[in-house]
């Protein structure tokens, strides 16, 4: 399978690696084909509240095959977490903005408000670089998708690239209720970077592991299942860009619910099919 080119990975040492095949499994059979022209994969992974075991689960098994994604962490996280946040950048994935607190609702604050939390958010976020711990921070999604025009003001102010906080053909900027791509947001700097969504039973989906198991869909794992690989068929067909966003706490906690295997399932059948990239990369390809 052919990836994007991006920084080298650092060198894990056998016993590490060892350890991360073993736990998150390794796909048994090399790619014999090209991946699918357009098929680009982004998995988004937040990283918030007390999860820790989880969030390892999942970036274990994307690391252990070779896949390209992206963190969206919270400040606060961010602070209790600071060396496993830098070791996950140094393996190779995209650090982008979760907001500062998990449940945070933007809409509802001034301008003001919103470019003091965010600031601080970032400054958090980023580290040090003097200090040799700075993560570039280009992305963004807020909290619950809340945002408004300060939000996109302050996006602008604080110099992101792109804002994941959207959803194919369910939330969108105007004039853009058809696009599934990233497109350049209406009078900001910034890029849109759309969820991928789905047909399930007639009703559009967008692709979330908390947004079906919750609310009223309550979709129980083999039927999330069936939603990423119609999601990944799609995709294939229409030569068009997956983006799919899980949670640690939730799809990486085995134990407690049935959405880790559905999640291992599609990545091994679509390993071979798309290519994965982070948030960025996905961006950078539509915005050339």
């Amino acid at each position: 399978m052919k990836y994007l080119d991006r920084r080298t990975k650092p060198f894990l040492a056998a016993s590490l690696l060892i350890m991360t095949l073993v736990i998150a499994g390794c796909p048994s059979q090399p790619c014999t084909e090209d991946p699918v022209e357009g098929l680009y994969i982004n998995i988004q992974v937040d990283a918030e509240n007390d999860d820790t075991a989880g969030l390892t689960r999942i970036t274990n098994a994307l690391r252990a095959r070779d896949m390209d994604a992206t963190v969206y962490v919270t400040a606060d996280y961010a602070n209790q977490n600071a060396s496993k946040i830098q070791n996950l950048y140094k393996q190779g994935f995209e650090i982008a903005l979760h907001g500062y607190y998990t449940g945070e609702q933007l809409a509802t604050m001034t301008y003001d408000a919103q470019l003091d939390l965010l600031t601080r958010a970032k400054t958090a976020l980023e580290g040090c670089q003097p200090c040799g711990t700075y993560v570039p921070i280009t992305g963004f999604r807020p909290q619950y998708f809340s945002q408004n025009a300060d939000t996109y003001k302050v996006l602008d102010e604080l110099g992101f690239s792109y804002n994941s906080g959207f959803k194919a053909q369910l939330l969108f900027a105007e004039g853009h209720d058809t696009d599934i791509a990233p497109y350049p947001m209406p009078e900001n700097n910034f890029y849109a970077l759309p969820i991928s969504t789905a047909d399930y039973n007639g009703q559009l989906v967008y692709l979330c592991d908390i947004g079906s198991a919750q609310g009223s869909l309550k979709l129980t794992g083999e039927q999330w299942s069936q939603l990423l690989q119609d999601a990944l068929a799609q995709a294939e067909a229409n030569h068009r860009p997956l983006v799919v966003l899980v949670h640690g706490w939730y799809t990486g906690d085995k134990s407690e619910y049935d959405y880790w295997q559905p999640f291992i399932d599609f990545l091994d059948a679509a390993q071979c099919k798309g290519t994965f990239v982070t948030s960025q990369e996905l961006v950078d390809l539509f915005s050339e």
